[in-house]
């Protein structure tokens, strides 16, 4: 939730005159923390929403450094333990607790779930391969768990008879050949789901999930459909 992301104590600067904190480095935080907890850096990403009925689905919280606190105090103190980006004025400190280290040892398995699509890159990129990482726009709320494994589809594209008996691919219809489609004209003719690969899911939120690749036989993109497979974690 992106409100309740704002309200979450905020570093401050630090011990060293840099705008940019990086390991081993002491930083601020607006808060009285336990002395002796480990904590995260966090910076705002993405706010992900469901393209059909615009429900808002998470705010995306992107990992700077873990610290841990060394003097408590209205504001207390954190040594930087280890950094993955340099840690800034501004971002946000959240606990990390021993529950939300991920398992080594997932159990497969088929999902049932339907109307799951991909919702996004984790690294921000068009076309997504082998042991890349997505998003889903279906989580805890709807049954999804770690383990989870979904075959990825790219949905088949409709194809307008026209007038002339000729099939007219998407790219190039008219404004009439498009109201066809999506009027489901007996002229239009809906192609085959492409098959991409698999996905596993390894992280579970409220309303969204993190899968990797495991299978992949063409570019996974955004939007493509996550259906049940019929075989766990080979290519169909």
């Amino acid at each position: 939730d992106p409100e309740w992301f704002k309200e979450q104590p905020m570093v401050l600067g630090g011990e060293r005159d840099s705008r940019h904190h990086v390991m081993d480095d002491i930083i601020y935080i607006q808060a009285n923390l336990p002395q002796g907890d480990k904590v995260g850096m966090y910076q705002p990403g993405r706010e992900f929403t469901n393209k059909e009925s615009g429900e808002l689905l998470g705010q995306e919280v992107i990992l700077s450094a873990s610290g841990r606190v060394v003097e408590s105090g209205e504001i207390s103190k954190v040594k930087l333990l280890n950094n993955f980006r340099e840690t800034k004025a501004g971002f946000r400190v959240l606990a990390i607790e021993d529950d939300s280290l991920l398992s080594a040892y997932f159990i497969p398995k088929a999902s049932d779930l339907e109307g799951a699509k991909v919702l996004a890159s984790e690294r921000k990129i068009r076309a997504m391969g082998k042991l890349d990482v997505f998003y889903l726009d279906r989580g805890n709320r709807e049954g999804v768990e770690p383990g989870d494994v979904f075959s990825i589809y790219k949905d088949g594209a409709e194809v307008v008879i026209n007038g002339e008996g000729i099939p007219v691919p998407p790219t190039e219809r008219s404004a009439y050949d498009n109201l066809m489609a999506k009027m489901g004209s007996d002229n239009a003719v809906k192609l085959p789901d492409l098959y991409r690969g698999q996905v596993m899911v390894f992280k579970v939120f409220d309303k969204t999930a993190l899968g990797l690749i495991m299978v992949n036989e063409s570019p996974v993109r955004v939007d493509d459909l996550l259906v049940r497979p019929d075989t766990l974690l080979k290519g169909e």
